[in-house]
């Protein structure tokens, strides 16, 4: 049940935060923890976690607080070195470690000290997903220690007083950071007490503080809730066209998703029925087999990510709507509907609201934090009651506690020896609607579908769509309100292929996307404008880039954390990108 909430007159701004600095070999250098008192901002600096691991445990027995860390980018830095450090350790056999894995990160690290308390390690990187220094320069108007293009264990060895202050200004920006974007959303939006884990499960926090309608019921039927996920569908990104454009247009659509939100008759409770017939003014779910006629212009529809004139699959509302308005001809033939009794607009107050007021501070905290809400929550209402995570427990105390973890989490092993596993267990989950979730998208998809349709009848063709914008040789009618396009960018385009093009301005400044490659910057592949074209005549470019080791590498114990590229320096990663056909 999505039950409203009622506002909290004090929040909890007793935010701990950690950052740690490493020697090229991944070794910690140092550790500095951050807090505020009533007297002002203290700190605590350790060499090793050892350290600082008994002083934080010593400090959770005077209260809650102190149970609760974050790290800036501590899911793919911070808690992976500390991880590592203690499955070493004989801490081991004392804890019970939970990792919330995404991707190659950690979101949330639960760390349950047997006959203590519980610590949670958290990515504020989830939460306010924007580089330290970015952060640091929106809200507090100062960004990170100039080190001069030093890395910190260089500063180190050359001034240990330049060091002291870098490490220490990382810290306090971070827990500053925290602090301000909290009062800014209890100030402006709503008064939560404190935030979640990540964005997404703060932007439902805030939604439930706003919103004033009645509660939600989330669907519990088993078949229904298959039925509903397997509509469920991502952005649409397709490349239309390979090609070197000499002038090609990007339109971005102003908050799309939240558009969506707005735009469309969302589920408000979980009272079904099935139906044989589509009904386009009905909210639902259907498995169809369809046929578009009007090959003229671009598939309605996709299946597998790609646009098909016909077949079978299964499909939310708005994009079957959109393919009977597009093309009164085609055919769309039920196997089986499920379609919502009860609709409405639930997320009105809330979009409105934060849209307006990023209008108010633009580039101030408060536009950010408002985009951030905005588009971080649909997607929570699609949020899986399985739940992947990776345990840590060397240590089971009986025979009945060892059956229970294995019925419960159907474990792989990753390392038996030290007690790693890959878990898949149930949970409640009092949110998940993915009827909700799964309108949102097909709305949005079709919002696109119609942008990419206005661009090709204003003359243009369409060479590129990626969720939210449109790669075209003609111009588009442009706005700044909810929903209207606006001109991103304006010059030559090399487009190979999905997540995989060049776009360079006149002045020579270029923006390259390579899904899967690190671009750029000290530990990025060299890949500019003139490499996708090399592609789009055919050639295979080699990329080799350095990265850090994941979460799973680490795990396993195939390589140490905090480590940049091999340990003699070379690239540890290596693509090689082509044209695909």
């Amino acid at each position: 049940m999505i039950e409203p909430l009622q506002p909290y007159n004090e929040a909890k701004y007793d935010f701990i935060v950690t950052d740690i600095e490493n020697w090229p070999d991944g070794s910690v250098l140092c550790i500095d923890a951050a807090w505020r008192e009533d007297d002002g901002i203290r700190h605590c600096r350790f060499d090793g976690w050892d350290d600082w691991w008994e002083w934080l445990l010593r400090m959770g027995r005077k209260g809650k607080k102190w149970r609760k860390v974050f790290a800036h980018n501590g899911g793919g830095w911070d808690w992976l070195s500390f991880i590592h450090w203690i499955i070493g350790t004989e801490w081991l056999n004392e804890c019970i470690i939970d990792v919330v894995p995404a991707m190659s990160k950690l979101v949330v690290a639960k760390v349950v000290v047997k006959d203590r308390h519980t610590v949670l390690l958290c990515d504020s990187l989830q939460l306010l997903r924007s580089p330290l220094d970015s952060l640091a320069k929106t809200f507090l108007g100062r960004g990170k220690d100039d080190t001069g293009g030093l890395l910190p264990h260089e500063l180190y060895a050359l001034d240990r007083n330049r060091f002291d202050n870098y490490v220490r200004r990382d810290t306090e920006s971070l827990l500053q950071v925290l602090e301000c974007a909290l009062d800014t959303i209890r100030t402006n939006v709503a008064k939560i007490d404190s935030f979640g884990p990540t964005i997404a499960s703060t932007a439902l926090k805030v939604f439930r503080t706003i919103y004033s309608g009645p509660s939600i019921a989330i669907p519990t039927d088993a078949g229904e809730r298959k039925f509903l996920r397997d509509g469920y569908a991502g952005g649409r990104v397709e490349c239309f066209s390979p090609s070197l454009q000499k002038r090609i247009n990007v339109y971005d659509i102003n908050s799309l998703y939240p558009h969506a939100m707005v735009s469309c008759q969302i589920p408000i409770s979980d009272r079904t029925r099935w139906s044989k017939r589509f009904d386009p003014e009905r909210t639902g779910v259907w498995h169809v087999e369809w046929k578009q006629y009007d090959r003229s212009i671009p598939p309605v529809l996709l299946l597998g990510g790609d646009g098909v004139y016909e077949g079978t699959g299964f499909f939310y509302t708005p994009e079957l709507a959109a393919l009977v308005r597009i093309d009164p001809r085609a055919k769309i033939e039920v196997v089986r509907g499920l379609v919502f009794t009860d609709v409405g607009k639930p997320f009105d107050e809330y979009v409105r609201l934060l849209f307006a007021l990023r209008r108010t501070d633009k580039a101030g905290p408060l536009s950010l934090l408002c985009k951030y809400l905005l588009n971080s929550l649909y997607g929570k209402f699609g949020q899986r009651t399985t739940r992947k995570t990776i345990r840590v427990q060397s240590r089971f105390d009986s025979p009945t506690e060892y059956r229970w973890f294995i019925e419960t989490n159907r474990p792989i092993e990753l390392d038996a020896a030290k007690g790693v596993y890959m878990c898949q267990s149930n949970r409640v989950c009092n949110f998940e609607h993915v009827g909700i979730a799964g309108t949102i998208t097909s709305q949005a998809r079709s919002i696109l579908y119609e942008g990419i349709l206005s661009a090709i009848r204003r003359g243009g063709s369409v060479v590129y769509c990626d969720t939210d914008s449109v790669h075209t040789t003609g111009t588009m009618e442009t706005g700044n309100g909810l929903g209207e396009f606006k001109l991103e960018f304006s010059g030559r385009g090399c487009y190979v292929g999905k997540k995989l093009y060049g776009l360079q301005a006149a002045d020579g400044t270029e923006k390259i996307r390579a899904k899967g490659v690190s671009v750029g910057g000290r530990n990025g592949a060299r890949l500019c404008f003139d490499d996708l074209v090399r592609m789009l005549h055919g050639e295979r470019v080699r990329c080799e880039f350095k990265q850090s080791a994941t979460l799973f590498q680490v795990m396993k114990g195939l390589t140490k954390p905090c480590v940049i590229g091999n340990m003699d320096g070379s690239a540890n990663r290596i693509r090689t990108l082509k044209l695909v056909e």
